[in-house]
């Protein structure tokens, strides 16, 4: 049978409890959902059907657990089609679904967590979400960000204005900055679940946003970017040029690509899917500050 290399584009997180101020175990949660009969794992979010499918240890990393998660949709836009033959539409039963899967690794001797990121599965904010339904305490996944060449940037730069939408106002975290605390209490306070802030100096070539207060917002906006949905600011560079450049704050978000064997016209296969991310985490572990 003839073979493809499918890519997974992969995203690395912390498990961190709510307040963000201490690592957490989700080890317990896995073993608990796993334990349960597949039907007792379905859990609606959003108006998004998923449920944990599989979970298994790691060959050779007893620390690592590798799992899959199905999202279920019971609306089903697929057809079979054959060369020559009409199409056939992929007609569903009342208790079926149509499933797609999302791979990850979780590692619980540093709470670290891999996800693929691929449209149409659940998103880390969804599994987010799932695992908070199971658990007596919350939990929240922190992407990992090399912020380091985006601050040099805006350091050396004339920041001219900034737009961020927060899509969980109540889940957000303060550390530093007053701007930030005071845009998530003024959401809160009005009843909002999500904000959308912008700030700008306007028409006024010379002026610039604070450097100071602008750092430590960006700052906790960065410690927050598992509940920012949109973050861009606006840079005048500091090189003679006169045209202002729009950047997406998302930018720096740890990612990495793995190469799957997969059979044409087959299901991706979950062992090679997972010794994949494995095999790319572990040799990450060291850079990512793990």
């Amino acid at each position: 049978m003839p073979k493809a290399n499918v890519s997974l584009r992969i995203t690395y997180y912390r498990c961190l409890s709510e307040n963000g101020d201490a690592r957490y175990d989700l080890s317990p949660i896995l073993t608990l959902i796993n334990n349960s009969p597949l039907g007792n794992r379905e859990i609606t979010i959003r108006g998004i059907k998923g449920r944990l499918e599989k979970l298994k240890a790691v060959d050779d990393f007893p620390h690592l657990y590798a799992f899959c998660f199905m999202r279920m949709d019971n609306m089903s836009d697929a057809y079979r089609v054959k060369a020559y033959q009409k199409a056939e539409h992929l007609d569903l039963e009342e208790d079926e679904y149509l499933g797609t899967s999302t791979f990850g690794v979780y590692d619980a001797a540093r709470s670290a967590l891999v996800i693929q990121t691929n449209r149409g599965g659940l998103s880390s904010g969804l599994m987010q979400c799932y695992f908070n339904e199971f658990a007596e305490e919350r939990c929240w996944f922190q992407p990992l960000v090399n912020t380091e060449d985006m601050k040099r940037l805006i350091d050396s730069s004339a920041s001219r204005a900034i737009e961020i939408t927060l899509c969980d106002v109540s889940a957000a975290y303060v550390t530093k900055s007053k701007e930030f605390e005071g845009v998530v209490q003024s959401a809160h306070q009005l009843g909002g679940k999500t904000c959308t802030l912008r700030v700008s100096v306007g028409r006024e070539r010379n002026r610039q946003l604070n450097r100071v207060s602008l750092s430590t917002f960006l700052g906790d906006l960065f410690e927050n970017v598992a509940y920012v949905s949109n973050a861009k600011i606006s840079l005048k560079r500091n090189n003679g040029q006169a045209n202002q450049e729009d950047l997406n704050l998302f930018t720096p978000l740890i990612r990495d690509v793995v190469s799957v064997p997969v059979n044409i016209g087959k299901e991706i296969n979950f062992d090679e899917a997972v010794k994949a991310i494995a095999k790319c985490y572990t040799d990450r572990m060291v850079s990512l500050g793990m």
